[in-house]
């Protein structure tokens, strides 16, 4: 009979899985790359060298090479092609599923990790940036793998389990330097341990000092070359208003600001009814500090400089919630710990019909990002075939987003065989000609100086338009 239930468990788990891989993979090249993945494309290129890939990134990027160092490599094995680079997102997203989950499992030893795969696989905000080429899924997944070695290195210092610790939270760290704030919750963890239990990780203490050393160096070398702090390529970072103070991101983590809100109160719930297991430092405690920290450390800095806290930023927080929240609702009686699931369940399934994971089986899938390829269909097959780009973004470092689209039109161009000719610059029209105007979130529209406009084609945050010289 336990060998029964056991099997059916894993049934189970097995089918959120492959929902969870579906979800993230199919349909996963439907939209033509958006203008922060046209920049990874172009920074990765193996067709140029490595020094020249270093510098068009701190050219771009607020963020290190790392990422587009190891997409690069991964180029160099499987080809240049666009339609490659989102798998690597949808792989470690994918991957992450099993992180998660086992994460669960090793604190609870119950079937909350069930419950931890489903809300994993099955959320709306890991599901979208599954299906970008940026590196935020790839910090989701090293994250989940640092807590799973530093909950398995507190249980046993050993050579393997503080190896993968090291490697892991380098890796998160090298990606992306929001990282940084699992380190300091580690680093208070293993003091509050000390402190309260008189329990001394020396293993683990070295580990992290020498880690704070090495992230030093690296992030030094990488501000060096850094976007200016007065740029206006800060321009998407805003002051927090009251609707993040009421949410907290919850309702772009979970899918609408009543969803959202449910599962902040959820939390909430959560980490009172744990709160024996916090006191006690126990697994739950750290979960909490990474969660706080990762909120007041951005919130503190942006008082103090500029603002820098992005909920894309801070995904890994979606961990701690979905752990304690598992955790919490299997901790309850039976009926409580039933009511309570089968709500998360139709929350979550519920929202999920709403979106373009599932509604895309049954209807017409309409374009999220710029139609870049219908742009150059149109172009070719039309009466004239020059075309230029216009990205209207913030103007200092516009030049360089303009050879990353420039970069991805041409290799449209080649990989289609379309009949197209890109010009360098206006004084190149020989008659007429197209502007590709791609639309950043924030703006709506390019301007045309010294242009007459005879035609324009509004397309998904671009505009095609024909145009001719005074």
């Amino acid at each position: 009979m336990n060998i029964n239930i056991i099997f059916n468990h894993r049934i189970y788990f097995f089918l959120i899985l492959a929902i969870g891989f579906i979800f993230r993979n199919y349909n996963i090249n439907f939209d033509d790359l958006w203008i922060d993945e046209m920049s990874t494309f172009w920074i990765s290129n193996p067709n140029i060298d490595i020094l020249t890939s270093y510098k068009n990134n701190s050219s771009l990027e607020l963020q290190p090479f790392f990422y587009n160092f190891l997409m690069r490599v991964f180029y160099i094995i499987f080809g240049y092609n666009d339609d490659y680079g989102r798998y690597v997102s949808a792989t470690f997203s994918s991957l992450s599923i099993l992180s998660i989950s086992y994460i669960s499992w090793k604190i609870s030893k119950n079937k909350s990790y069930l419950l931890a795969a489903f809300l994993t696989s099955l959320n709306i905000y890991l599901i979208s940036y599954a299906h970008e080429m940026r590196t935020y899924s790839m910090v989701f997944f090293f994250i989940s793998l640092s807590i799973l070695f530093y909950f398995l290195s507190l249980k046993k210092e050993n050579f393997i389990n503080i190896f993968f610790l090291n490697l892991t939270i380098l890796f998160a760290i090298f990606l992306h330097p929001f990282s940084l704030i699992l380190l300091f919750s580690i680093s208070i963890h293993i003091f509050l341990l000390f402190i309260f239990n008189k329990i001394y990780f020396k293993k683990i203490s070295f580990s992290i000092v020498g880690i704070f050393l090495l992230s030093i160096v690296y992030y030094f070398i990488h501000l060096k070359n850094l976007v200016p702090n007065n740029s206006e390529a800060y321009f998407f970072l805003k002051d927090l208003n009251l609707k993040f103070i009421t949410n907290m991101y919850f309702s772009k983590y979970f899918g609408s600001r009543i969803i959202g809100i449910c599962f902040l109160l959820l939390f909430i719930v959560g980490v009172k009814r744990l709160f024996k297991k916090i006191i006690d430092l126990k697994e739950a405690s750290f979960l909490l500090i990474l969660f706080i920290l990762s909120y007041t450390l951005p919130i503190i800095y942006g008082y103090l400089f500029h603002p820098i806290i992005q909920p894309k930023y801070i995904i890994f927080v979606i961990i701690p919630i979905i752990l304690i929240i598992s955790e919490f609702i299997f901790d309850l009686k039976k009926k409580p710990k039933i009511i309570l699931i089968s709500f998360v369940l139709i929350l979550t399934i519920g929202n999920l019909i709403t979106e373009q994971s599932i509604k895309q089986f049954f209807v017409e899938r309409p374009p999220h990002k710029p139609e870049i390829n219908k742009s150059l269909y149109l172009i070719s097959n039309s009466n004239h075939k020059n075309y230029l780009i216009k990205v209207n973004t913030y103007n200092d470092i516009k030049i360089q987003w303009t050879f990353a689209v420039k970069n991805y039109l041409i290799f449209l161009q080649k990989k289609n065989r379309l009949n197209v000719n890109y010009l360098d610059d206006i004084s190149q029209i020989p008659n007429y000609a197209w502007i590709i105007c791609i639309h950043d979130l924030n703006y709506d529209g390019c301007d045309y100086k010294n242009l007459n406009v005879e035609k324009k084609i509004n397309l998904n945050r671009l505009t095609l338009s024909l145009v001719f010289l005074e």
